[in-house]
């Protein structure tokens, strides 16, 4: 297994970091910084871009030829992570002794790490992931007018008003497609300059809202058994692809419509 170690959780030392191990080729446009790599560690590509109030995020589409660990070592109080996996999967561990997290697709994982702990990532060899982080520094938000912090629930408060991050917290949640329709759209934005830039802004937090209600629901409500949901996303995320892809040679004779009690 090869290990990728970051000193720091900072975005601008991770994507170096980054840089170093993989190798990769930097580009940075309009704010947003963008490392492809493509050699004998495997290929890809990270992107990172920094808000105001200490939000960021990394959008990442990898794949590594051997199984690799990355290991973030914090110096500090590590962000808020709100991490959403929409291709494949990893394993996720907090320091030498913490439990390994099986994360999967489609799930829904929010990780706040004791202050000083390291973070393990652990990626398959020759597995496409797909994974999105949005991250957020509490210090640097909690000092943006009207975050409204006080509205959510009762442990997601206590993990940002745990200022010095005594308490460790993880979240598997549910599966949701809701959330992998708004991150497969962060990939259709065409626009330039600004108007970029605000329209992955506001994606970024219309997905962190998403996320937010998933905890609150999977938090405060019955649930639907875990492995028949997860079950039943991935059939209907399989087929709604299927249909996209062939949209073409699908042609629905008019009586067809009658045989399913629809009007042509």
């Amino acid at each position: 297994m090869k290990e990728i170690v970051i000193n720091s959780v900072k975005d601008e030392d991770m994507l170096l970091g980054f840089k170093e191990y993989l190798k990769g080729t930097p580009e940075e446009r309009w704010g947003e910084k963008v490392l492809t790599f493509d050699n004998e560690f495997g290929k890809g590509v990270i992107r990172n871009i920094e808000f105001d109030w200490g939000v960021s995020l990394f959008d990442c589409d990898l794949t590594f030829f051997d199984d690799v660990k990355v290991t973030v070592k914090s110096k500090g109080i590590a962000p808020v992570e709100f991490i959403y996996i929409s291709k494949g999967g990893f394993t996720y561990k907090e320091g030498h002794l913490g439990e390994k997290l099986e994360l999967e697709q489609f799930q829904n994982i929010i990780i706040s790490p004791e202050r000083f702990q390291e973070k393990n990532f652990i990626f398959p060899s020759d597995k496409e992931i797909k994974v999105n982080v949005i991250r957020i520094f509490k210090k640097d938000y909690l000092k943006k007018k009207n975050n409204n912090v006080a509205y959510l629930n009762d442990l997601l408060l206590s993990v940002f008003m745990d200022d010095k991050n005594t308490l460790p917290y993880s979240h598997g949640g549910s599966y949701s497609l809701k959330i992998a329709d708004e991150v497969k759209e962060l990939d259709n934005v065409h626009e330039s300059g600004i108007m970029r830039t605000l329209s992955i802004e506001g994606r970024i937090y219309l997905i962190l809202s998403l996320q937010l209600l998933e905890h609150h629901n999977f938090e405060n409500t019955e649930r639907i058994t875990e492995s028949l949901s997860k079950r039943d996303i991935k059939k209907i995320h399989a087929l709604t692809e299927y249909i996209i892809d062939n949209i073409s040679r699908f042609h629905i004779r008019r009586g067809a419509f009658k045989k399913i009690g629809l009007k042509s």
